[in-house]
């Protein structure tokens, strides 16, 4: 598995984006001639988070399961030192940050977006989910692309 890196200068989103690379030769397919890879936008960036994406990646590999849309995946840890972050939010690009590839014979790899969870969010997205948290977060302002930032206080 491979991390690819486009800081933040490279992009419309003005976050360094980190993608996996490999996951869609490695993990199980979301449906036929379908493959996901995954990507995470932060700012600012932390290299560190490279281990944890790279986990997700080979996630359906090792527990024999479909990620795609909605789906939380825990790590084993932290995403990166020094945070509580423990475990992405998988979901559908809002708009086309990294647009698909279509390979050869018609299958086509699709980019899935990564967000960083708190456990508590993880929770609140378990219970109430991904849709819900994802509104909770835009009427809070909440900046999910910030490495830094709180859990979010209702959750």
């Amino acid at each position: 598995m491979e991390i690819c890196k486009w800081d933040a200068a490279a992009n419309d989103q003005g976050v360094d984006l980190y993608a996996t690379l490999g996951a869609s030769a490695q993990g199980l397919p979301a449906g036929l001639g379908h493959r996901n890879e995954f990507f995470v936008g932060l700012r600012p960036g932390r290299d560190d988070v490279a281990s944890a994406l790279a986990a997700l990646g080979l996630h359906s590999v090792r527990e024999g399961v479909t990620v795609d849309h909605g789906h939380s995946v825990p790590c084993d840890g932290p995403l990166w030192p020094g945070t509580a972050m423990s475990s992405f939010l998988v979901m559908r690009q809002v708009g086309e940050i990294l647009a698909p590839v279509s390979l050869p014979g018609g299958a086509h790899v699709e980019f899935l977006q990564a967000i960083p969870l708190y456990e508590s969010e993880r929770r609140f997205k378990v219970a109430h989910g991904a849709d819900a948290l994802i509104r909770r977060w835009q009427s809070a302002g909440t900046a999910f692309w910030d490495p830094g930032r709180r859990p979010d206080p209702a959750s």
